[in-house]
């Protein structure tokens, strides 16, 4: 039996540096590498047969996205008679799915939420043009934050399990490709600010460069990445208030602040929850994270339990500025309770609490924001009425 391996003519091999390709019907194993680029590619793997016969081609072909990596790929080879194997160079696609995951598509719609609650609460008129484009102007804003963030940790994302499937460390993506993406994001998101908020630039501007220059370095150096990332993620209640009145209130009487503290509080149970539930994977991709050294649990321990705290203080304040009724407030109050518990217990046993600690924040969470759009809501058809 004579099984020849054939490289298709119109697909030059000077970019390969080698191939080496197993007899079959074992196993058969492609290994490549490239000499100029790393540019993905997907490897379409075809049997036809040699003996053409009146019945015409009996060929079939499956294809598996790969890379030029230094790395074997294994593919399943099916066994038959007199075939030539047929390997094909052909171009990769960018899926929306991987779209959406380098831009954390679902993250970005709560921080716009986030951002539109006070955003219409602050606004006296809302019209077609102001509200659609300042939404569409902050999420896009958004999404290129994480597309930079992704590209400046795809490195490290590799080493982590729970990163390791991005698009970028899977190299369904290449970073000229995500570069590309985050260039046109910010780009549409300046232009529906100049239509909608045009001081809202500086201030987005503020938050990209906090998050890219300042929080994504400092995971590598210490701990005080954690602190300068709850103040990012709370900086998008701010951005609604800002973009109306083009000025900031850290006053505890202004509802954009108090909502902007009430998330910044929140992040502690939820990003330690997220932490020591993955604390070997963030060590091992070089992560100088508090959980990294065991003795300094006691200070983690410490700020989750300022922070529950001073959230109840927080809530209460929303309840006197009427951004909360009684029966939004008992409802945050009996799920706080429920996610307290395991914040308490945190001490005790941080790897069996942290996973409940965060799963179990998002609910208070969201009875926050809730109100806070429903206040924004009745606010704005009072003024209408009036």
């Amino acid at each position: 039996m004579n099984f020849l391996p054939k490289l298709l003519a119109k697909h030059s091999t000077n970019s390969f540096r080698s191939i080496i390709l197993y007899p079959f019907p074992s196993k058969q194993i492609h290994h490549f590498s490239n000499k100029t680029n790393k540019s993905l590619f997907k490897l379409k793997v075809c049997y036809f047969s040699q003996n053409n016969t009146s019945e015409g081609d009996k060929g079939f072909c499956f294809s598996k996205e790969s890379s030029l990596t230094d790395k074997p790929i294994d593919e399943a080879v099916v066994k038959t008679n007199n075939d030539s194997l047929v390997i094909e160079k052909t171009k990769h696609k960018v899926l929306l799915k991987d779209i959406m995951e380098i831009t954390k598509f679902k993250l970005c719609l709560l921080n716009l939420s986030v951002s539109l609650s006070t955003f219409v609460y602050y606004s006296a008129h809302i019209t077609l043009w102001n509200l659609p484009f300042f939404a569409f102007g902050t999420a896009t804003a958004a999404m290129t934050t994480q597309v930079l963030n992704q590209i400046m940790e795809r490195i490290y994302d590799k080493k982590m399990k729970r990163t390791q499937m991005r698009p970028l460390p899977k190299q369904r993506m290449t970073t000229r490709e995500a570069y590309t993406l985050a260039i046109g994001l910010w780009s549409a998101s300046m232009g529906a600010y100049l239509v909608s908020s045009p001081h809202s630039i500086l201030f987005t501007g503020s938050i990209l460069s906090l998050y890219i220059f300042c929080y994504t370095p400092l995971k590598r150096k210490n701990n005080l990445s954690m602190h300068v990332g709850a103040l990012v993620g709370a900086l998008p209640a701010l951005l609604g208030s800002y973009g109306v009145t083009g000025a900031i209130n850290l006053s505890f009487e202004d509802p954009a602040f108090l909502l902007a503290s009430y998330i910044f509080c929140w992040q502690y149970p939820h990003f330690y929850g997220i932490l020591y539930q993955n604390k070997e994977d963030y060590s091992k991709a070089g992560f100088k994270f508090i959980s990294n050294d065991d003795s300094k649990l006691y200070i983690a321990y410490g700020q989750l339990l300022v922070a529950c705290i001073a959230i109840i203080g927080i809530v209460y304040k929303m309840r006197e500025r009427k951004i909360m009724n009684d029966y939004t407030l008992a409802a945050f109050l009996g799920f706080y309770v429920y996610n307290v518990i395991p914040a308490v217990l945190f001490i005790r046993n941080p790897n069996k609490y942290a996973k409940i600690m965060r799963v179990r924040s998002y609910t208070p969470f969201l009875i926050i924001l809730g109100s806070f759009i429903n206040a924004s809501i009745y606010k704005e058809l009072n003024e209408k009425i009036k």
